[in-house]
């Protein structure tokens, strides 16, 4: 049993670790749309720049793509809590294997 739970509490930590970032993934989604510091309105445009080149959104544009990347964290904490959830199932049935073998008798 002591074994069981040591191998238990890698897979629960990232089930709990996956949570964490699906919740994350929600935090942007409130009403307000924000491009740096300042809320955006309509007529607003947001400049990115990375490695020099630089690139402008307007609101619709900042708002799919903060949309877009809040849904890739999203899917990505499902996928470790998934994930992790099928170790977990691989561990208690490894486990319940071991029971069944250790109280089958001895074939003669």
């Amino acid at each position: 049993m002591k074994t069981l739970i040591g191998r238990l509490v890698l897979p629960l930590i990232c089930v709990l670790l996956g949570w964490g970032v699906y919740a994350f993934g929600g935090i942007g989604q409130g009403d307000e749309l924000r491009c740096g510091d300042r809320v955006m309105t309509t007529s607003d445009t947001c400049e990115h720049v990375t490695n020099g080149a630089t690139r402008t959104n307007d609101y619709y544009q900042e708002k799919a793509e903060n949309e877009r990347l809040s849904n890739l964290v999203k899917n990505a904490g499902l996928g470790i809590m998934g994930l992790s959830g099928l170790s977990i199932l691989y561990v208690l049935a490894g486990s319940g294997v071991q029971a069944v073998r250790k109280r089958a008798p001895a074939q003669p």
